[in-house]
């Protein structure tokens, strides 16, 4: 009997020590994430690309979902055929005077609260996270393939 009660008491504590430290995994686990989204709306964790980095990006989107940048534009569409979720923009790794420097054709997207101020023409700084390429129609009946960005911040530098 009393191996019983020392191996039922055995059972309950290690229990007890499992369920907390599923507690504390859960627990870490939230901060994790509470971290991972504060940082998205956070300028200073978004790093600035050199030109070269920056091609070899454009040039492979896919292999680089996720990943955190700094883009440089010139707004091309910005009109109720986009809607109030996604404009369209060529795009650079530097900020660049002339709207005519930025050549990487790029589909920008995000929550309306944050598109919402962006319209056709403007000079713009895009903390962005690479969504992948975008394929899409163009008006002259063929398609294009585009940098797809998921725009977490954006400043109005002024018109292009």
């Amino acid at each position: 009997m009393a191996a019983r009660n020392a191996a039922n008491e055995k059972f309950v504590e290690d229990a007890k020590k499992a369920a907390a430290e599923k507690a504390e995994q859960d627990r870490l686990a939230r901060e994790a994430a509470a971290a991972e989204a504060a940082a998205k709306f956070d300028r200073n964790t978004y790093p600035t690309l050199d030109a070269r980095t920056f091609a070899l990006l454009a040039k492979d989107p896919d292999a680089h979902v996720g990943e955190k940048f700094i883009a440089y534009g010139h707004v091309t569409q910005s009109d109720a055929a986009t809607g109030t979720t996604v404009f369209r923009a060529n795009t650079g790794s530097s900020y660049e005077s002339r709207s005519y420097n930025y050549d990487v054709n790029t589909v920008v997207t995000g929550a309306a609260d944050i598109l919402a101020p962006v319209i056709e023409d403007d000079m713009v700084t895009i903390y962005a996270e690479v969504a992948g390429a975008y394929n899409y129609d163009t008006t002259m009946g063929g398609s294009a393939t585009a940098l797809k960005l998921t725009a977490n911040i954006i400043d109005i530098t002024g018109t292009g």
